[in-house]
């Protein structure tokens, strides 16, 4: 009987350590939901700042709140892709930061935007953002590509 209980054992800590292996990899099959729960807020301020520029009638206050949501939303993103990149593999780590840069830029217009005075340092500003939207959508299709995360819709 003790040789039974000693092979028991033996079997409880191999599944244990079986477990404990699974467990592990849990994580990065949720990296795709971690990323969507990261990028949605962002990517919803970033709409209603469109929608305010390309309104028929446009109220550059309206623009200017848009824009200071925008960058709380763009910060606290670019924070969580910080914590992130602590849980992705290496290869996938120097995209984020790619992601973030791309960010970091879009930040700077974006208090441009909000400290605008005139209306023409407000659209000069946005004009910039318009211009790093197109480095900031390539860097985060080339992460959710290494997430296989799918494209928002």
């Amino acid at each position: 009987m003790p040789a039974f209980a000693g092979v028991l054992a033996i079997l409880l800590v191999a599944a244990c350590r079986g477990a404990a292996g699974s467990a592990s990899h849990s994580p990065t099959e949720n990296l795709g939901a971690d990323y969507a729960a990261i990028v949605t807020p962002s990517d919803a301020a970033t709409a209603e700042l469109w929608s305010a520029v390309t309104a028929q009638s446009t109220d550059t206050a309206t623009i200017r709140a848009a824009a200071n949501v925008c960058f709380d939303a763009d910060m606290k993103m670019n924070s969580n892709l910080l914590a992130f990149e602590k849980k992705v593999p290496a290869n996938v780590q120097r995209d984020i930061e790619t992601a973030r840069t791309a960010t970091s830029k879009e930040i700077a217009d974006l208090k441009l935007m909000t400290a605008s005075t005139t209306d023409d340092q407000l659209m000069g500003a946005f004009d910039a953002f318009a211009a790093d939207e197109t480095p900031l959508e390539s860097a985060f299709v080339v992460l959710r590509g290494d997430l296989d995360s799918p494209t928002p819709s």
